[in-house]
């Protein structure tokens, strides 16, 4: 008797679903797509067809046409707009899967703080969705779009997240930047024509194509190009495998490499914030003399690949300073390092940022792999033959 009562004892504690929705109810979002146009806020919820998935079947197919659906209203406020296409669905929109906000131009250049009040209120939206840009009318250019690679092109968004392709920029790091002025950057998604696509026959493909500045919540100019982006991602530590080449510092000519983030160092230190971006280097190509199993050569290329850093970053954040935009958010290092400064700087910070503030770069590189083979195929090949040698 002591054993049931306590086995029902523990049963009351047990909760029911009280509230559960049926899967077979709901319309779980996968992308939401926002523009701005003459009637207002354009809301496009993108949404996998599940009646058409037909399971077991190879990647893309479907029993009876699309598999992904686009659903779209306009509305003057963003609130409004999202009422209205659940009102065109047949099932319960479910926001709590979505990953990823795409936002136009239009949109953009007056103001993404509605996403940001919309998260902020709203426990359906996570924090770290991310955002993306497209510039244009962003419902177009996706819905036209043709995937390729992927089932969806959600799928393609997320990879380029989780292998560092493009800049990470979610929600919670524009809300976090809301103390700091709104700035940031958002990385551009493009749709390249049917001359470029990546299969025969399709209008267009998605692809990366550098990022977006962003000041006080809007949309400036100019945009960074995809090296660009790739050189603020090293700032940010987000730089994934990035190929390049530089000159030999023995005859000039091309040594081929790729790079990988590991560390970067931000400090402040008599007003001049210093920023040491360390990375790890491997060889993937040398069309030069150098001999790599000498350390003085490695020690040369390494230096060769240091300054080059530097000149790219140093451009690059000119670029972005110039803008007037603190995406990096080097006021919280000045505010920490020098308070009663910041405190008669606060409301001409972005002033002193755009032409008074210094920002200097020390990269630092690990040449780690140097490939199989030391010396140059094109040595072997090429110039002992021509100097009469054999070519072994």
């Amino acid at each position: 008797m002591r054993r049931l009562a306590l086995s029902l004892l523990l049963l009351s504690m047990l909760t029911g679903c009280w509230s559960s929705i049926e899967l077979n109810d709901q319309a779980f979002i996968s992308l939401m797509i926002i523009d701005r146009n003459d009637d207002g806020i354009e809301v496009t919820f993108g949404i996998p067809l599940t009646n058409n998935l037909a399971g077991g079947e190879a990647a893309g197919s479907a029993a009876n046409g699309q598999v992904f659906g686009y659903f779209s209203r306009t509305a003057p406020s963003l609130e409004e707009a999202i009422q209205k296409v659940q009102g065109d669905l047949s099932r319960r929109a479910n926001l709590g899967q979505n990953r990823n906000i795409i936002v136009g131009r239009a949109f953009a250049e007056s103001g993404i703080t509605p996403i940001l009040e919309m998260a902020a209120r709203n426990p359906y939206i996570r924090l770290n969705t991310n955002l993306f840009f497209v510039d244009g009318y962003a419902k177009d250019e996706v819905a036209n779009s043709n995937v390729v690679s992927e089932r969806f092109l959600v799928t393609i968004l997320k990879k380029y997240i989780e292998h560092r392709t493009v800049l990470e920029t979610s929600i919670k790091d524009f809300m976090l930047s809301k103390a700091s002025g709104g700035d940031g950057l958002l990385p551009i998604i493009t749709f390249s024509d049917k001359s470029k696509g990546a299969v025969v026959g399709l209008s267009s493909t998605a692809g990366t194509g550098g990022a977006a500045i962003i000041r006080n919540g809007k949309l400036v100019e100019p945009f960074l190009t995809p090296q660009q982006a790739s050189v603020a991602q090293s700032i940010r530590n987000q730089l994934g495998q990035y190929y390049f080449s530089v000159q030999s510092p023995t005859d000039g000519k091309d040594v081929g490499l790729y790079s990988t983030s590991i560390d970067v160092k931000t400090k402040i230190k008599n007003h001049t914030i210093m920023v040491q971006p360390v990375s790890e280097v491997v060889v993937t190509g040398n069309n030069s003399s150098i001999n790599l199993t000498i350390n003085e050569d490695i020690e040369k290329l390494e230096k060769v690949i240091m300054d080059d850093s530097n000149e790219q970053l140093t451009s690059t954040m000119e670029v972005i300073q110039q803008s007037g935009a603190d995406v990096f958010h080097f006021d919280r290092y000045y505010a920490m390092k020098y308070p009663k400064e910041m405190a008669k700087l606060k409301d001409n910070w972005r002033d002193f940022y755009k032409d008074r503030l210094v920002i200097e770069f020390d990269s630092v590189v690990h040449l780690r792999r140097k490939g199989a083979t030391v010396r140059s195929f094109y040595n072997k090949f090429i110039t002992e033959n021509e100097d009469g040698g054999d070519g072994s």
